[in-house]
């Protein structure tokens, strides 16, 4: 190395490395305050009593320890430190040391008692605001990304040693220490005020307690509608539990909606091989997946029903391997799981050993034939450094192909974070993909786009689409407006609608079911069903708005007045009217087939 290009290399590593170490000292520093006040008044009380006592025998004075003890606590208020005589050196240091340490622990103290006056006050006044409930890394994430929206956020966190805490604090989060499943804790958080409640604690069932605690509360809620997202880690407990986001009952005011970050993970993980590769516009053949569990599996599923979808009725179905330790067992209860696989794709299992030389040797690539046709590889392991380790394998043993290596981590650092960097990263390693799982979907956007959300924005632009062939001349309102410029109290009028198609569904003895049919038949109501559930959504839109202060006035509506000519009953209503009701209702299978489910009807148990 050169002497020139020595201080350089060091300005690098200064320049990336000095505000993280600095960083790193003011979380140590503020995570470890209170120890380090407690051990500066241990070594301040040894100096005064140290100091006493050598004092008291160059004097010739006879004192107890009782006598020292008292002295030495005398300093507090500067008391017993003007003495006569030669002072020692640890007395001298005790009578300026004490005294400061006195004014400096009471500021702290005070600090965190206006703090924590401040944040009840606080939270006295807020509404609208976002609490998460656990501070885990992805509460981290999403209440960072909130705060960055300027949204008021307030965070429920039991463990008072949780090293996020500060970071939440500094951006102008409120923090609550305490158990989230307490409904005492709730309350002071503002539940009745609030907006959204996320849960993201690291088990499902305390997820589950959260939502059902909040459910109770929301009673406490005069009108206004809640939102309460749940983090379900387990992807088959997920599909389980998300026909119960309909599951709500007449006149309360609780939204239930359930986000899994290995769902929306394999989703993004999709669309950046989509981009790496051109799929959409080249006809995918061959794709292999490193590792089947949750993340690997919704991403075997996704990939399916992805092609399945772009592509439609394929000559030759979609390749892909997997490769895992366990992969025949994993693949044949795929299949089982997920019948719809059958016909979409061929699973390859190809069971092996990731630490093993033959995954080194590249041995199982022989198995997967042409090369060429392969889209890409998808590490999908649980551990960081054995995916990041695994990718890097691949990259080896492809370097005379051309094709993208995606390799799922938790999050971006280290390493992973130097061989992301599209700058400074070596050419070589251009063909590697890192995607950071927890960072790429655990921000608000996503998580706020649930169920309820999608189906929202389907409702909103089947009305702009009726607006438009029911009206020619049809002046532009604010409920015209796209769906990213609606007000938000339009678009709370939407999800409102999404809330109640669980209801009307159910009125005509039809239930809502994951949708478990790539191949979709849409399901039809008969024309009494869509009679009934059409009267039943005006009725429920007319008490809507009614309860908000509307009523009626023949004409045109008027936002200003809240007046709306429409505010009749269904007898009165105008025929083109009813036909717009009727017209939404015909709309609910496709509306709930765009968010992943389909309607069923129930069965009827004859009785004997």
């Amino acid at each position: 190395m050169t002497k020139t290009g020595q201080p350089q290399d060091n300005s690098i590593l200064k320049d990336r490395f000095g505000p993280l170490s600095r960083y790193l000292l003011r979380r140590w520093l503020a995570n470890n305050l209170w120890v380090l006040i407690g051990c500066a008044w241990l070594v301040a009380y040894w100096l005064g009593y140290a100091g006493f006592a050598r004092f008291a025998a160059n004097t010739g004075q006879q004192l107890t320890q009782w006598d020292l003890l008292y002295l030495t606590l005398q300093l507090i208020p500067m008391n017993s430190g003007a003495v006569v005589g030669p002072v020692v050196w640890e007395l001298n240091a005790a009578r300026f040391l004490i005294p400061l340490l006195t004014a400096f622990t009471a500021i702290q103290a005070f600090a965190v008692l206006f703090q924590q006056q401040t944040n009840l006050v606080r939270l006295r006044l807020i509404r609208d605001h976002y609490v998460i409930c656990g501070l885990s890394h992805k509460g981290l994430l999403l209440a960072t990304g909130f705060r960055d929206r300027r949204n008021r956020v307030v965070i429920i966190e039991k463990d008072v040693n949780n090293p996020y805490l500060e970071q939440c604090r500094i951006r102008g989060a409120i923090v609550l220490l305490g158990d989230a499943k307490d409904a005492d804790i709730l309350r002071k958080a503002g539940i009745s005020r609030a907006k959204v409640v996320i849960a993201v604690c690291d088990n499902d069932g305390v997820n589950a307690d959260i939502a059902l605690t909040v459910r109770e509360l929301v009673q406490e809620r005069p009108r206004k509608t809640i939102t309460c997202i749940i983090q379900i880690v387990d992807p088959q407990v997920y599909s389980l539990l998300r026909e119960q986001e309909f599951e709500m009952e007449e006149g309360t005011a609780f939204r239930l909606e359930l986000f899994n970050i290995y769902n929306l993970g394999a989703n993004i993980l999709l669309e950046e091989l989509e981009s790496a590769k051109n799929i959409r516009h080249a006809d995918p053949q061959h794709l292999v997946v490193i590792g089947l569990g949750m993340m690997g599996e919704n991403l075997v599923v996704n990939a399916a029903r992805l092609m399945k979808e772009n592509l439609g009725s394929r000559v030759k179905p979609l390749r892909i391997t997997v490769v895992d330790r366990d992969a025949r067992r994993k693949t044949d209860s795929l299949k089982v799981r997920y019948p719809q696989l059958e016909g979409v794709c061929e699973l390859i299992p190809c069971e092996i050993e990731i630490h093993s030389g033959e995954f080194q040797s590249g041995h199982f690539l022989s198995e997967s034939q042409d090369l060429s046709e392969v889209d890409g590889f998808c590490v999908c392991l649980d551990n960081d450094s054995l995916s990041l380790y695994t990718g890097l394998v691949l990259l080896q043993l492809t370097r005379m192909y051309d094709m993208p290596i995606l390799v799922r981590l938790s999050e971006i650092a280290g390493l992973a974070r130097y061989l992301n960097d599209g700058n400074d990263s070596p050419s070589n390693f251009k063909r590697l993909y890192l995607f950071g799982l927890l960072e790429r979907t655990c921000t608000p956007d996503l998580v706020l786009g649930g169920t309820h959300e999608l189906l929202a924005q389907s409702i909103h632009q089947e009305y702009i689409r009726q607006q438009m062939l029911f009206n020619t001349d049809l002046p532009q309102t604010d409920s015209m407006l796209p769906w990213e410029m609606l007000p938000e109290q339009l678009k709370e009028s939407n999800r409102c609608q999404a809330d109640r198609i669980g209801l009307k569904i159910k009125s005509v003895g039809c239930r809502i079911a994951p949708l478990t049919d790539w191949n979709p038949v849409l399901f039809e109501f008969t024309i009494g069903e869509i009679e009934v559930m059409a009267q039943l959504e005006h009725t429920a839109w007319a008490n809507q708005l009614q309860s908000d202060g509307w009523v009626y006035e023949a004409g045109c509506k008027n936002t200003d007045h809240k007046t709306h000519p429409n505010l009749v009953s269904w007898v009165d209503l105008p025929e083109t009217e009813k036909e717009k009701n009727r017209t939404n209702v015909r709309e609910i299978p496709r509306f709930l087939a765009r968010a992943g489910f389909q309607v069923e009807r129930c069965r009827v148990v004859s009785q004997v």
